[in-house]
């Protein structure tokens, strides 16, 4: 089982054209809430992984912790145990994001500042029946420490994300089986602006595994003096729900490859053209083709069903290749990893 300890929140999300700057209103286009919090998207996403989850919060007692309480029970947590504060409110993150999903972020702790050590002391059974105990820094440090020490008292797994990022004394990392920072996160724990370096000092300091992740530059997987790379790559599931982002993304590939595809309903072979045909709203570039599987006669718009065609062709092929690339022997070597640390893969 994974124990889960950490925050609850409800965010409040604005999507706006662009972030204002100090003092500055602007208008925004949509507005949602949602279910947040650190700890509660950790517990919720092992969940759907298929793992034994528990979850240990502190909830207000108000309208918006009966919510988030009513949100976790649907999403199928083993065993959710949600504390109650009478004095604080739910927490609450208030989140600006614009059109290039850059975004700006203001948390109210509220309940979550509440988590003491000794509540984590009153559930001691609860830790001593997992076998992973899984943290952030959205609750106070010193209930993540009693977590921890309890956690190595009773022979856990500990994995820690040190979001928000803050100093971290040397007596608490040596506590942490797998830390995983960001490349921001790493730089505030260690002072380097190289990941894998940063890496480094945190074993050093006693971390056993550290996982420093780089966004679109893929990750650093540090065991002692082992730095392993890993690159990112697409997640097929984004791949299958966006054939726009689909074709746009894989059209440079193919044309550098001398790609060529067929399309069912378009006859003969044709090349892969540079630059790609246009399949959005409002992209600058429009090229001039005269192609009837992807222009209709009548309107001399493009036929979107018939580029959703080719782009599924295309990229159905593409993934039967990806298979052969480094990035697959990667994937392999991870898995591999994983079972020999006894871990579960998470492809």
């Amino acid at each position: 089982m994974i124990l889960v300890v950490g925050s609850s929140n409800i965010d409040l999300v604005a999507s706006v054209d662009r972030l204002p700057s100090r003092g500055e209103t602007v208008l925004g286009y949509r507005f949602a809430q949602s279910f947040g919090g650190k700890g509660a998207n950790q517990a919720v996403a092992a969940a759907r992984a298929g793992a034994e989850v528990a979850f240990l919060s502190k909830l207000g007692a108000d309208a918006n912790g009966r919510l988030i309480e009513q949100h976790l029970a649907a999403q199928g947590l083993s065993r959710p145990i949600l504390l109650r504060d009478a004095e604080f409110p739910t927490g609450v993150a208030m989140i600006l994001v614009d059109h290039s999903g850059e975004n700006q972020i203001a948390v109210v702790p509220g309940s979550n500042g509440r988590l003491t050590p000794a509540d984590l002391r009153q559930h001691r059974e609860l830790i001593a029946g997992a076998r992973v105990l899984l943290l952030q820094m959205e609750i106070p440090r010193e209930t993540v420490f009693e977590a921890l020490r309890l956690g190595r008292e009773c022979g856990l797994t500990t994995i820690l994300n040190p979001a928000p990022a803050a100093p971290l004394p040397s007596d608490l990392l040596r506590l942490i089986d797998i830390l995983t920072p960001n490349e921001s996160e790493a730089q505030a724990l260690t002072g380097s602006a190289d990941p894998a370096e940063a890496a480094r000092m945190l074993t050093d300091r006693g971390v056993g595994t550290v996982v420093v992740t780089c966004g679109a530059n893929g990750a650093f997987l540090t065991t002692g003096n082992d730095v392993t790379i890993s690159p990112a790559f697409l997640s097929r599931r984004l791949i299958r729900r966006a054939p726009e982002m689909r074709l746009t993304v894989l059209w440079p590939v193919l044309w550098l490859k001398g790609y060529r595809s067929r399309a069912r309903s378009s006859g003969p072979m044709r090349p892969v053209r540079w630059p790609p045909p246009d399949v959005g709203r409002r992209s600058r570039c429009r090229p001039k083709m005269t192609s009837s599987s992807y222009v209709d006669p009548g309107s001399g718009r493009w036929n979107r069903g018939s580029v959703r065609k080719s782009v599924g062709l295309i990229s159905g092929e593409w993934e039967k290749r990806a298979a052969q690339l480094p990035l697959a022997a990667w994937a392999r070597n991870w898995d591999s990893t994983c079972r020999a640390s006894g871990m579960k893969s998470a492809r």
